[in-house]
């Protein structure tokens, strides 16, 4: 168990009892509130379902805070040929031939596919992202190499986040559903 500076604040491995919570918090923010451009281009058209979680948190894992036992973000890691890749992220792989961390292509490699992250409105700004990449990082130690993350070219803040706050490095970029999108590296120490 991992505590941050908030006041009973865990960071695990979601259970199974964590996942309705889970799916909530992501289709609350990746599906009924997305903008008009992503509704329009149908950029995540189906919500994230309980089955398709359990698959995710059996891959790598899906790791969740909780702050006074209440969901306040999670963070979904798989592998790149995981089957439960959602849509966006299996157009991302792809490209790995195409890409390179440090010289060595990403191909070539044992890949993490970082995300998808949220984290609840309320709780933003408190540091629990870097909380969030850190449980995800130590589950993936030994499995993987490095990791990859798409970022919507029109969402500057996550972009600051990932790559000012968590050091991921910028190798790329691909488009899905008419939306561009960046690609952010980093390594699994």
């Amino acid at each position: 168990m991992n505590r941050s500076a908030l006041n009973c604040t865990e960071y695990r491995q979601a259970r199974k009892s964590d996942l309705v919570q889970v799916a909530d918090l992501l289709n609350r923010y990746y599906v009924g509130n997305l903008d008009s451009v992503e509704q329009r281009n149908g950029f995540l058209s189906a919500q994230f379902s309980v089955e398709q979680l359990v698959l995710m948190n059996s891959d790598v894992g899906i790791v969740v805070c909780l702050v006074d036992d209440v969901l306040a973000g999670c963070l979904c890691g798989m592998s790149a040929t995981s089957n439960a890749l959602p849509p966006p992220a299996r157009a991302m792989v792809t490209y790995l031939p195409s890409w390179s961390l440090h010289g060595e292509r990403f191909d070539e490699a044992r890949t993490l596919v970082y995300g998808p992250v949220c984290i609840d409105h309320s709780f933003r700004g408190r540091g629990i992202l870097a909380g969030l990449f850190e449980q995800l990082l130590t589950l993936a130690r030994g499995r993987f190499d490095r990791g990859i993350a798409f970022i919507m070219n029109s969402n500057p803040n996550s972009m600051a986040a990932h790559i000012d706050g968590l050091g991921m490095t910028f190798i790329g970029e691909f488009t899905f559903s008419s939306e561009p999108l960046s690609t952010l590296a980093f390594d699994v120490p």
